[in-house]
């Protein structure tokens, strides 16, 4: 706070009350004083803030998804299906792939088939359901507790991009995956109770991963996105 004083007037001149006026004003941006103010003007002009793709997809390429469960993450298998149709859901919708998926349950129809000696690779799971790129999901955690007694519903994934035709993974370069944290928003710090509430958390943190998962691949406002824990 400064004090500056002109014959008999006072005034008091701070930051904050400066970066206060501005965006009552409706000025577009304030670039003053470490005082940045998105205004009425700038957000008609720009729209509101969006968080970017992380990979986009060829859209004119056959592609289907496999949420894979290797070490048994998920409390129910049924919650593999869950994810996996909320991805495909919202590629179509948004329109990032632009030719019919393949269902995600003919590949998990294959994977549930197999036995241990018969494994068959990403690529060759592409393949045989007719698919040309795989969207190929793993789980580290998924939990409504991720320190044994704080309600935070959190999914940890890894995700890549195969290409099932040439036998390579398109995306990311990192050997293990995109490495995703998925935390929903918690209104209480205390965990369900009962089973079926418990139940129902853990159906919408799956939906909820589906949709940040989804994300990777199209553009949305932050305001809207799971990514960002909206």
């Amino acid at each position: 706070m400064i004090w500056t004083s002109d014959l008999n007037t006072a005034r008091i001149v701070r930051r904050s009350s400066v970066c206060v006026l501005s965006a009552l004003i409706g000025s577009t941006i304030l670039w003053a004083a470490g005082c940045n103010i998105l205004g009425p003007a700038f957000l008609l002009a720009h729209g509101p803030p969006r968080v970017p793709e992380e990979y986009t997809l060829d859209k004119h390429r056959v592609t289907t998804v496999l949420v894979d469960d290797p070490n048994t993450v998920f409390p129910r298998r049924q919650y593999r299906v869950v994810v996996s149709q909320q991805i495909e859901e919202r590629l179509i919708d948004r329109r990032a792939v632009a030719v019919d998926m393949v269902s995600s349950q003919y590949v998990l129809a294959l994977v549930n088939r197999e036995t241990p000696g018969e494994r068959r690779t990403i690529p060759q799971l592409g393949r045989d359901v007719g698919a040309e790129v795989v969207l190929w999901v793993t789980f580290d955690r998924f939990t409504l507790a991720p320190d044994g007694q704080t309600f935070r519903p959190t999914s940890v994934v890894r995700v890549k991009v195969v290409d099932a035709v040439n036998d390579t993974v398109l995306w990311p370069d990192a050997p293990a995956g995109y490495k995703m944290t998925v935390q929903m928003d918690a209104k209480t710090t205390s965990l369900p109770e009962s089973f079926s509430a418990r139940a129902q958390v853990e159906l919408d943190l799956a939906l909820y991963s589906g949709k940040a998962i989804a994300e990777l691949f199209y553009e949305v406002e932050q305001t809207f996105s799971a990514r960002e824990g909206n």
